[in-house]
C-alpha cells in the first residue's frame, strides 16, 4: 500500500512515530542548522531565516516525526509536497 505525500506506510502494529529532538548546532545571520539529537538517524535541516525555508542536508529517519525550535522561528510537523 502506498500512502499519499511521499511518506512511507506507517508499522500497523505501532501507527505512531517516534518523536526525535532537534537543536540547533549552528547559526549565521541567515540560516540555523538543526541537527537530530537521535544518534541513529543522523537527520540534518537548514532552516532559512530572511529568506524562509527548510532544506534537508541528510534525510534521516524519514518515518520520524521530529521536533524543535531555538527560541524564534520554529518549526513542527513538515508536509513534503
Amino acid at each position: 500500500m502506498k500512502s499519499g505525500g511521499g511518506r512511507p506506510p506507517r508499522d500497523p502494529v505501532d501507527p505512531e512515530p517516534a518523536v526525535h529532538e532537534m537543536v540547533c548546532e549552528a547559526e549565521t545571520p541567515d540560516e540555523m542548522l538543526f541537527v537530530c539529537t537521535d544518534s541513529a538517524c543522523g537527520r540534518k535541516v537548514v532552516l532559512g531565516k530572511s529568506v524562509p525555508g527548510l532544506t534537508a542536508v541528510v534525510r534521516g529517519d524519514f518515518s520520524a516525526r521530529h521536533i524543535g525550535s531555538h527560541g524564534g522561528p520554529a518549526f513542527g510537523d513538515v508536509t513534503i509536497a
